[in-house]
């Protein structure tokens, strides 16, 4: 059996016929001494001449200046914190006491792959993957209930964006109960707008779904509505 192997040729540049390196009346850009060097490092001539080996006491002594230019990354360091909680318990009720830890600083945020979720934390959904997707479910499949989630999630962002522009740390309540409001309606139509598929006659494979559905499912579960 032979292999064949095909390479893309237009992601490579093609030959120019030109020889390597600086070409005629191209203006350089090399890289120039400093002022302050990061270290200086002496290299000093030693008491006795290199060549008849008499005593260079008492001799003056030059300095001869030469920059070299390491371009060196300093190495990445992660700091890890234990959080060390104290436990005990009080003599007189037996009362089991325990310090008070402060929660996570951060929470990921990610386009849902699953590996993902073996952290055990909190996790939220990167909406900017949600409008590609519901934009492209919109103009493949016609799929109203996207366009309809897309605009919302962009008018709530909106809102956001204003309200912390303002100091405000959240959004006056009865906003919060409109945009869950409409995010709740918006769902549960596009259940019922997303088309079943039947599935294939004598076929045991797993049954087929429309391309919606794992989008309406990701967004039900991970948004608070359904799969809460």
């Amino acid at each position: 059996m032979v292999e064949k192997y095909y390479i893309d040729v237009s992601i490579h540049p093609k030959k120019s016929g030109k020889k390597p390196g600086g070409q005629a009346g191209h203006l350089g850009h090399t890289l120039e001494q400093v002022e302050k060097p990061d270290f200086v490092i002496t290299h000093e001539v030693g008491e006795h001449c290199q060549h008849c080996g008499d005593s260079l006491s008492g001799v003056a002594r030059l300095v001869e200046t030469r920059q070299e230019l390491e371009l060196d990354l300093p190495p990445i360091q992660l700091q890890v914190t234990e959080h060390q909680i104290e436990i005990c318990a009080c003599k007189s009720c037996g009362h089991i006491n325990k310090g008070i830890a402060p929660d996570p600083i951060a929470q990921p945020v990610h386009d849902h792959w699953k590996p993902y979720f073996g952290y055990a934390c909190q996790h939220g959904l990167c909406n900017a993957h949600h409008l590609r997707e519901l934009t492209y479910q919109h103009e493949q499949y016609g799929q109203k209930w996207c366009e309809q989630m897309r605009t919302l999630l962009l008018q709530s962002n909106s809102e956001v964006r204003k309200a912390q522009e303002q100091n405000q740390t959240s959004l006056p309540e009865a906003r919060f109960a409109y945009f869950k409001g409409e995010y709740d309606q918006i769902l549960t139509a596009g259940f019922l707008e997303i088309p079943a598929i039947e599935p294939s006659v004598g076929k045991q494979s797993r049954k087929k779904q429309h391309p919606g559905r794992n989008l309406w499912g990701k967004i039900t579960f991970w948004g608070g509505g359904r799969g809460e």
